[in-house]
């Protein structure tokens, strides 16, 4: 079984990253168009939300084993990451919700990524998770599907 840094270097969808400076997620998010970030964090606020966090990796294919790999070193090392995407080219879909039990007519919103994975905590996949924290499954991270809606 090859590392998970040779096995970035065999995969065309995944750049490495290098540098050791520190931004806020949302830095790293406009710095990049229509790709994946896989971002260590170093700081968090009182509530646990990520505010400053280092870029270690770019894909875009997070589905390729290579980059499970690389974020399971990470995860198995106990070094807490973030999952998230960097800006759209392209405009977003929006969603409409209709709930008539709880009273709502319909809504329509949209959303980036990462504040979604705040609202929806542990049943959002992406959400970083504490170094103590364990994955739904023995597998490692969760295999990612890329759909539009």
């Amino acid at each position: 079984m090859s590392s998970p840094s040779v096995s970035a270097l065999l995969d065309p969808t995944l750049t490495p990253y290098e540098g050791q400076e520190e931004l806020t997620p949302e830095e790293w998010e406009a710095r990049y168009v229509d790709a994946w970030l896989l971002l260590q964090v170093t700081a968090e606020d009182e509530a646990g939300e990520p505010v400053r966090a280092r870029l270690v990796a770019v894909t875009t294919n997070p589905l390729t084993d290579a980059f499970q790999r690389l974020w399971r070193s990470y995860a198995d090392r106990g070094v807490l990451t973030l999952f998230t995407h960097g800006q759209y080219s392209e405009p977003r879909p929006a969603v409409v919700a209709y709930a008539p039990r709880v009273g709502i007519i319909s809504s329509a919103f949209t959303s980036d990524y990462y504040r979604a994975q705040r609202s929806l905590g542990d049943s959002c996949p992406g959400r970083h998770r504490r170094p103590n924290e364990s994955y739904p499954s023995t597998s490692g991270p969760p295999v990612w599907s890329s759909h539009r809606w």
